[in-house]
Parts: C-alpha cells; structure tokens; sequence
C-alpha cells in the first residue's frame, strides 16, 4: 500500500489557509482603525494642524491629505474637526474640495475592506437567511446610500455596509460624491468665515 507522508500536512495547510485567509478583511479594517488612531494621537503630539502648517512649510499640504484621510478612518474622526480647518486653511472653495476628495477616498477604503470581508465570510450568501423584513430593507438603494451618509457616525457603517453586502462600487461611488458637497462646502464655509477669509 502506497503512502504518501506529505499529504496530511498538505491537506492540514489547506484547510488553514482559508481559514487564515477570511480574516483579511477584519485584519485591514483593525490596521485601518489603528493608523486613524496613530494619526490623531501623532497630530496632537505635534502641537496640531495649525502647528504642523508652521512647521513643514508647502510640505505640509502634501501631507495633509493623507493624514486627514487615515483619522477619518477612525471613529474619533467626528470628534476631529478636519473639514472645518480645511476652510480655515486653505478658503472656501479649496477648503470645501479637500474635504469632498477627504470623504471619496476614505468611502473608496472602507467599501473595499467592507467587500473583502463580505467576501471572506459569504456575507451575501448569508444575507438569505434574514427575515424578509430586513432582506427588503433598500440598503443599496441611491436614496439610502446618500442620507445614510448625513447621518452622523454612519458614513463609515454606511460605506462598510456597501461593500460587504455587493453594492456595486460605481453606485457608492456617485451617491457619496452627491451626499458630501453639502457637508464639505458646509464646513469649510464655517472654517473660512473663522478665519476671516469667508
């Protein structure tokens, strides 16, 4: 009788690669949840934003961007003000368009994470065995997707929602387009009229 020693550890590696594998999703959303946290925690520990302005020069409008998008990755991002300094910043129009481009790339992120974890887990195989009421909740919906966007706190549960559930990206993409210029030209009018260039 033939054997074939590797074949266990074979089959044992195969079986745990899937397993390891569906945790992609959660995994980027924690590294997500964590830099958004590192960048809040770093940006105060440099005195803030206005702080980091005097420091590091035209450098800093660079940098900028990206560090607004990471703590708007972090639920503590309600409680950072970045689209009102936007306006205080850079004006109105300006300020109002880094906002707007802030809020696309962080939805972009966090479809993508909320699809790789609807992926890892079968999120939409699974969404079968809810109860009627809820599998007829419009959840992909443009109308749902736009105001669940003005809702606060939502935006990000909204965009993760999106993913997981096979919202096709391209829909979530012109909903939130549509849903934050109120939000970005709101605030960044606020920042601009602070700062007397409103």
């Amino acid at each position: 009788m033939n054997s074939t020693p590797g074949a266990p550890a074979a089959t044992t590696a195969a079986r745990v690669a899937p397993g390891a594998a569906r945790w992609r999703g959660p995994a980027a959303l924690a590294t997500a949840l964590l830099l958004g946290g590192a960048a809040i925690l770093w940006i105060r520990a440099q005195g803030g934003p206005a702080a980091l302005r005097t420091r590091w020069g035209s450098a800093w409008i660079a940098a900028w961007l990206p560090l607004q998008v990471l703590v708007t990755l972090s639920p503590a991002s309600d409680f950072v003000p970045c689209a009102v300094l936007n306006g205080t910043f850079f004006g109105f129009p300006v300020g109002a368009a880094v906002s707007w481009a802030t809020w696309m790339l962080t939805a972009s992120i966090e479809f993508a994470i909320g699809r790789r974890t609807g992926s890892d887990f079968g999120l939409a195989a699974e969404s079968e065995r809810l109860p009627s009421w809820l599998r007829s909740l419009p959840l992909g919906h443009p109308a749902v997707l736009v105001v669940g966007h003005w809702i606060p706190v939502s935006s990000s549960l909204v965009n993760f929602a999106a993913g997981a559930l096979g919202v096709p990206y391209a829909r979530l993409l012109w909903c939130t387009a549509i849903a934050m210029v109120p939000a970005a030209a709101f605030t960044a009018a606020i920042g601009a009229r602070l700062s007397g260039a409103g």
